[in-house]
């Protein structure tokens, strides 16, 4: 049924916002540290839930500042049979009424052949993609988009640009061993970036190599405008995670600046396009 949402201590709210949530009230367990964690844990805020809390294997979200009905802590290790209490790898322990799980994608392929079948976990530089694209096992089969993303729909516009060429002879790829060897060294900078925790540097390289193969109208300014974006971005969630959504960035393509919302993120209870527009 319809529920008002009530001003939080210190908040304004205009007017009562209607909405449905399947977690207001409760305590909620986000098994993942990464952006889909954050922005569920912000909307079950937003949404009344009671708590969340975020459990990670290798790192927390690093955010310093979520609110208190926010708790990060380490790998889930058992939730009891029968019961709700989750049990954690520091030894604390945290009854939950609902776990959502954040843990990213597994690349399956199983309509493709064996031998023409990607395997690899996860990454940013994913395993057998020669220029991330190209399968070194079989070169006339092509993967796009199987990186974990930051540039996302810019990298796939080169990954397309730079397959294309290569489809239509315009690029001629080096031998199995070059590929591999060539492969090998990415390997090696993502595992430095991903000890400094700068991958969207190690991915804006990567974009830079592929642009500067082929004459794909994206740009090595464009590539640098959008990870200051991102540089900026990671600042603003450092000022604010629940505020961090409500500041507009400039189109490193067009130029043009998003429009400012209107209303902030935490008063925000409707995701539709209409509610977006006019609000």
């Amino acid at each position: 049924m319809p529920l008002t949402e009530e001003a939080r201590p210190g908040e304004a709210v205009n007017a009562p916002v209607e909405f449905t949530s399947d977690f207001k009230g409760k305590d909620v367990l986000l098994i993942g540290s990464g952006y889909s964690a954050e922005d569920i844990a912000c909307q079950c805020y937003n949404f009344g839930a009671k708590s969340m809390t975020i459990t990670y294997r290798s790192f927390p979200t690093g955010c310093s500042n979520w609110p208190g009905s926010i708790k990060e802590v380490p790998l889930l290790e058992r939730v009891d049979p029968y019961g709700r209490t989750c049990h954690f790898k520091d030894g604390s322990s945290k009854d939950v009424d609902a776990i959502v799980l954040c843990t990213g994608y597994l690349h399956d392929f199983p309509f493709m052949p064996e031998s023409l079948r990607l395997v690899t976990g996860n990454r940013i530089c994913p395993v057998g993609l020669y220029e991330g694209v190209v399968l070194e096992a079989e070169p006339i089969v092509f993967y796009l988009g199987m990186q974990a993303q930051f540039y996302s729909f810019t990298m796939f516009d080169a990954q397309a640009w730079y397959v294309r060429d290569v489809i239509m002879g315009r690029l001629s790829l080096p031998s199995i061993e070059e590929m591999k060897a060539h492969s090998e060294k990415w390997g090696v900078a993502e595992g430095e970036a991903l000890a400094k925790r700068d991958v969207k540097t190690f991915q804006a390289n990567y974009v830079k190599e592929l642009i500067g193969l082929t004459d794909c109208p994206v740009t090595p300014q464009m590539v640098d405008e959008t990870l200051q974006m991102g540089s900026d971005w990671d600042k603003h969630k450092e000022l604010g995670i629940m505020s961090y959504r409500d500041h507009p960035f400039r189109s490193a393509v067009t130029g043009s600046l998003a429009p400012e919302h209107q209303t902030p993120l935490i008063q925000q209870f409707d995701d539709s396009l209409e509610s977006y527009l006019t609000h």
